[in-house]
């Protein structure tokens, strides 16, 4: 980046991101998207970072609990180890073998009922 240059002129470079204003999620996908992940700022970074960014995280997170709420959800193939923290690497982390919480989600019944 040269000095003076705008952040949102980084995404906008088509030597790096070809068509940038073409909506192609697909492209941040895969090994293409591992090497094209520095280049993507949509907050900006540091201390010039965008103040929606919390709003977003924010929204993220009433999106993420409104979904959880709208199901009936139970434990698939899941016990207490799959979970437990067995490796302190600076953060603890789960066995290596964990697949993480999986569920099983459904429709709740009053839902249904409701619905039909």
């Amino acid at each position: 980046m040269k000095p003076g240059q705008y952040v949102f002129k980084i995404q906008e470079l088509h030597n790096r991101l070809p068509d940038p204003f073409k909506f192609k999620p697909e492209r941040w996908l895969g090994s293409e998207g591992q090497v094209l992940r520095r280049y993507q700022m949509a907050f900006g970074k540091g201390g010039r970072r965008c103040i929606g960014i919390e709003l977003a995280r924010a929204e993220l997170y009433l999106a993420t609990v409104a979904l959880v709420r709208s199901f009936d959800m139970t434990l698939y193939e899941t016990d207490e180890m799959g979970v437990a923290f067995v490796h302190d690497y600076q953060i603890s982390t789960p066995d290596f073998g964990s697949k993480g919480v999986r569920i099983m989600a459904k429709e709740p019944e009053s839902y249904t009922k409701r619905n039909t």
